[in-house]
């Protein structure tokens, strides 16, 4: 028996100084009843393991824990294995000293496989797996063991030390144990294993088992195992799809889910759920098309796929308006165009929401969401201005999402109609108005001109974009941006109210630029984005070669420089703005690299964006914006930041291996485990975007 009172606790230490607090939570812990043990457990864990460091408090009150376990009349004994398990995970990483205490201590504990006490024997089975050498320990127990439960937990804990065979699954199976065969099957897959026959047995049993040990909850159990195993699930969902033991809809998203998490998943996936929809009925749609929404952007046979959604389409008997316009977003992200005719039928009624994967979006956010990924040609150009025509009177408080929608549009007399027929257009359809009349008034007839110049100016962003679009119609009155500009609000949209007014420029813009560029206090609220505009106004006679007053050029390049830094998703837009400027006045040059050059390194995306322009203005050697933007995109692995540093670090890849190709070998070495590894590191989570990110890689080397 270990004696506490032998051990000097005072002259050691744990996580909060001296360790004189032990020895009465080992007492507390060995003798008190369940809330006290239970609550000395919690302060040693604190004190002697929450920080995974082998303290010598730790390493002194192991033996006393193991005593405590061995101890059957003790109530805390459950509560020292937990700490002794705690202690196990983090051993090995504490140095030599604390992976000999773990080796005693096992030792030790070895004889407690063989306990009469269940919740022991499973305690001990929850920890061997990370003992050094528990192989032979375990094994000799699966003859031994005659507890049902346990000996799922048992083979578990050999399938996570890789130890478990097919024979042993066939030894369980002759004896009708098939729930231990199940979950052994089951560890063997989260454990890292590809045996076929624990794939045939997981699919086999899968319709008796699953649900009942894995289906805790709502969600599906081989959903579950997706997300542990990822592309390792393949074959198992193959497989269940022959043996058609799990629905539709949750094979539908399990084969979801693997694409998502893994890149080798996507194609089978997409040949898999095509197969899906071919058997599907009206009652698996809605499931289907959202598993299936997330894959399309990247189809390689568009076609294919879209004959298959709209036959399925074809067999559903008077679909409701959420369900057709789940039709219409997947047809229309296949570019195929027959989307119209869903998403119009889908206009009855309230305004639908579908769900794209696992988020549920409305009807006019899906399809501008596909609209950004794939793109719009003229294909939709004519089922666009019908379906927004049709939304923005039949739900009138929707317009400015569905106006969204014909932003990426031609300027066309058909847009200016849509635009303008359901009576007082929103802030988003005056906004697009003028910007189509400063590009191209001429697509305005006498009819429509006249219907804008009698509409009532409102407060707001609403009567501001109208009094510039009058403007832009009209004589051009520089007072009437003025106006607008002055009844406007700050937000999203300012910048190009400003630009706009610069076509037609005046004393009171260069004013408001300067104030603008100059402003020391920037609300949240206020877009750095109009900042930026401000400067861009302001330093244009100074690009175009015309004289400029020499003092406020200077203080505006001193902005210039203080801003840079700050902008955000401005940043790109600041900083080929100051690479223009030092191409016609060289003496700002010096100031703009050392700017650069600081702004290197630094939060990304600002970093690979700096070294570009330094190499624009030959300031950067190849081999140093190599080692920048391969530095950048190591540290962007696994984080959803891809779309800002990607791009920008491509470029600058390609650039410098134009300049010296014997940088090929390095950077295609580091480039390879973003490029080539399974896992969608590049943006996770996003099928489209860490492909295109892929591709974008590639096209760099």
């Amino acid at each position: 028996m270990l004696n506490l009172d032998a051990v000097d606790w005072s002259g050691l230490t744990h996580a909060h100084g001296e360790a004189d607090d032990v020895p009465l939570l080992l007492t507390r812990l060995r003798e008190g009843e369940w809330d006290d043990w239970n609550d000395a457990v919690d302060e040693l864990y604190v004190a002697l393991m929450h920080d995974r460091v082998a303290h010598p408090a730790t390493l002194a009150a192991l033996p006393f824990l193991v005593q405590v376990a061995l101890d059957r009349e003790s109530e805390g004994r459950l509560g020292a294995l937990q700490l002794i398990d705690h202690y196990t995970g983090f051993a090995a990483d504490c140095g030599p000293q604390a992976v000999a205490a773990l080796e005693r201590a096992t030792r030790d504990l070895a004889e407690l496989v063989h306990d009469p006490e269940p919740e022991v024997r499973r305690a001990v089975y929850g920890s061997a797996p990370d003992w050094p050498d528990p192989v032979s320990l375990l094994r000799a127990r699966l003859d031994a063991e005659a507890d049902a439960e346990l000996l799922v937990d048992l083979v578990t804990a050999l399938a996570r030390r890789g130890v478990l065979t097919a024979a042993d699954l066939d030894t369980f199976a002759a004896r009708g144990q098939d729930e231990v065969v199940f979950s052994g099957a089951w560890a063997m897959m989260l454990a890292g294993s590809q045996s076929p026959e624990a794939i045939e047995y997981l699919a086999r049993l899968w319709s008796a088992q699953a649900r009942v040990n894995y289906g805790a909850g709502d969600g599906y159990p081989l959903c579950d195992l997706v997300e542990k195993v990822s592309g390792r699930a393949l074959a198992l969902l193959d497989r269940l799809g022959e043996t058609q033991a799990v629905s539709l809809a949750e094979l539908a998203w399990a084969w979801h889910d693997a694409a998502v998490l893994a890149r080798s998943a996507y194609a089978p996936a997409s040949r898999a759920l095509l197969g899906l929809i071919a058997r599907a009925g009206q009652e698996d749609a809605a499931d289907l098309l959202a598993a299936m929404l997330p894959l399309l952007p990247e189809t390689q046979d568009r076609q294919e796929a879209a004959d298959a959604v709209y036959g399925l389409l074809e067999r559903c008997a008077d679909p409701a308006s959420d369900l057709l316009a789940a039709f219409a977003t997947a047809l229309f992200a296949l570019r195929d165009t027959r989307w119209s005719g869903p998403a119009l039928a889908a206009t009855r009624g309230e305004p639908p929401w579908i769900a794209v994967g696992a988020q549920s979006v409305e009807f006019a956010s899906a399809l501008e969401s596909f609209k950004q990924r794939t793109g719009v040609g003229p294909w939709a150009h004519s089922g666009l201005l019908e379906l927004v025509k049709v939304a923005i009177t039949a739900w009138p408080g929707t317009a400015d999402a569905w106006t969204a929608l014909l932003e990426s549009l031609p300027p066309s007399s058909d847009l200016v109609e849509v635009l303008l027929s359901g009576g007082v257009p929103s802030k988003a359809a005056l906004r697009l108005l003028a910007r189509t009349a400063a590009e191209r008034p001429g697509v305005f007839d006498v009819a429509t001109y006249q219907v804008v110049q009698e509409l009532p100016v409102s407060a707001g962003d609403s009567g501001a974009w109208l009094l510039v679009l009058q403007a832009l119609l009209g004589s051009g009155d520089a007072a009437a941006f003025a106006r607008a500009w002055r009844m406007s609000e700050s937000g999203a949209g300012e910048d190009e109210l400003l630009r706009i007014w610069a076509t037609h420029p005046s004393a009171e813009l260069e004013q408001v630029c300067l104030d603008l560029a100059t402003r020391t206090t920037w609300g949240t609220h206020r877009s750095r984005a109009v900042q930026v505009a401000a400067l861009q106004i302001l330093f244009a006679p100074v690009l175009s070669g015309r004289d400029a007053d020499p003092d406020p050029v200077q203080t505006l390049w001193k902005v210039l420089l203080s801003l840079t830094p700050q902008l955000g998703v401005c940043f790109g837009a600041a900083v080929e703005l100051g690479n223009r400027l030092v191409t016609v006045r060289p003496q700002w040059r010096a100031e703009w690299v050392a700017r650069l050059n600081d702004l290197v390194g630094q939060e990304r995306p600002a970093g690979a964006v700096a070294i570009e322009a330094l190499q624009a203005l030959g300031a950067a050697d190849p081999q140093t914006a190599v080692v920048e933007v391969l530095a950048d995109l190591q540290a962007l692995a696994g984080t959803r930041k891809g779309i800002h540093t990607v791009p920008a670090a491509a470029r600058v890849i390609h650039r410098a291996l134009a300049e010296s190709p014997e940088l090929r070998p390095r950077v295609a070495g580091s480039l390879t485990a973003l490029i080539d590894c399974d896992e969608r590191v590049l943006a996770p989570g996003d099928i489209t975007l860490d492909s295109y990110l892929v591709r974008t890689l590639e096209k760099a080397l």
